[in-house]
């Protein structure tokens, strides 16, 4: 599958990989839906990016591109994101979902009301536009859904070596992973249910990458990263590209930037051989 005049929907567009998909993407020739909730009126509190310099950009590169701005956390906007696509381009070829949300704090210091947030973003949101979407690429037999899930979504069956109980009781934050998992989820539960009709599904398991999110929230945490293993956008949104291309051969598959580097569509970061990687 080429993606030149492909018509390409892409949460979560305003920076970090979201913002280096809908580059590439247009540099591809595709069509391009640039979803996203920051504005230059409404800008992200901590975050630079904004719609109208994403799309800017993109129309300077000589890009077809349709913004939509939506908050994915209100279901009434992610609807909108469908019908204001169908409208422009009367279809869907690609949904790249890559939105997420990430929170800081204990499990005690999340309340249920942004648990609420994220299980939208990331996982109603997809529900929503996959509904809306899916059927024109079935009765086409042509599409691909693309889910960008996370590393913290693995989990083993043991309890890591080592283990003890924080003194604090707080541990690490648990909104995110535990969505992420979801989508994991939802990326095999819809493939097993519809898939084989021309429309593959697949969930890229997204390691460190150099986002404006990433440096927040490690600093924030006071994580320090090993250059060695993080990615930039550019880097994995060039994978990602090449995963599209071929999603056919790895359809229902949930693969990670191992397996990206494996296939020398992103640079090799580590020797996997001297790696133990664990999952279940």
């Amino acid at each position: 599958m080429t993606l030149k005049d492909e018509v390409v929907v892409v949460t979560g567009a305003t920076r970090g990989l979201g913002r280096a998909l809908v580059t590439n993407l247009v540099e591809a020739g595709s069509k391009v839906v640039v979803v996203g909730r920051s504005t230059n009126s409404d800008p992200h509190k901590f975050l630079p990016g904004t719609l109208e310099e994403v799309e800017a950009d993109l129309k300077a590169r000589g890009g077809d591109v349709l913004t939509v701005r939506a908050d994915l956390s209100k279901l009434e906007d992610t609807q909108r994101v469908v019908d204001e696509t169908l409208a422009w381009a009367g279809r869907c070829d690609v949904l790249i979902h890559n939105a997420s949300y990430v929170t800081p704090g204990g499990f005690f210091e999340v309340p249920v009301s942004r648990w609420n947030v994220g299980w939208n973003i990331t996982l109603l949101s997809s529900v929503i536009m996959m509904q809306g979407f899916l059927p024109g690429m079935l009765e086409r037999e042509h599409g691909r859904v693309l889910f960008v899930g996370a590393e913290a979504a693995v989990y083993t069956t043991e309890v890591p070596a080592g283990w003890r109980a924080r003194p604090d009781g707080v541990g690490t934050p648990l909104l995110y992973p535990v969505v992420k998992a979801g989508l994991e989820r939802l990326s095999r539960g819809i493939h097993d249910a519809i898939g084989g009709h021309g429309v593959p599904f697949i969930n890229l398991r997204a390691g460190r990458i150099s986002s404006e999110a990433f440096e927040v929230m490690t600093t924030k945490m006071g994580l320090s990263p090993d250059p060695a293993r993080v990615h930039t956008p550019d880097e994995i949104a060039k994978g990602t590209l090449w995963l599209l291309e071929h999603a056919e051969e790895y359809d229902g598959r949930i693969v990670d930037f191992r397996f990206l580097e494996d296939q020398h569509a992103i640079p090799l970061k580590l020797d996997h051989s001297k790696e133990v990687w664990e999952e279940v």
